[in-house]
């Protein structure tokens, strides 16, 4: 990733071991988080970042969760975020709502 680049990454892993992964990202990342489902087997892991990663620490911060939890994750691969007007898109998605004789909008400007 080029400096100041946003990138995520993403696994799948069992419930019990998600805070775990996320908490071995933690030191690569700008932010972690962790969403699952108590129905679901498998819970989301999504790490973000801006710039350059230490993908040697990462991978091997990653090997050691693997082996201690019996876990196989694939190497760590950051995906590139597009840039984008996030104000804009937030307002796009929420149009105004009419409502009889009044209307509702959020308070962002497009």
């Amino acid at each position: 990733m080029t400096a100041g680049a946003a990138w995520r990454m993403r696994f799948a892993v069992p419930a019990a071991v998600a805070p775990t992964v996320a908490q071995a990202m933690e030191p690569f990342c700008d932010a972690v988080s962790w969403l699952g489902d108590e129905t679901d087997p498998l819970w989301n892991v999504e790490a973000i970042g801006t710039g350059a990663t230490d993908r040697t620490g990462l991978t091997i911060a990653l090997a050691l969760v693997a082996a201690t939890t019996g876990l196989t994750l694939p190497e760590p691969a950051p995906e590139p975020i597009p840039e984008m007007n996030w104000a804009m898109a937030d307002a796009l998605a929420f149009p105004p709502v009419h409502i009889g004789r009044f209307t509702v909008q959020g308070t962002v400007e497009p």
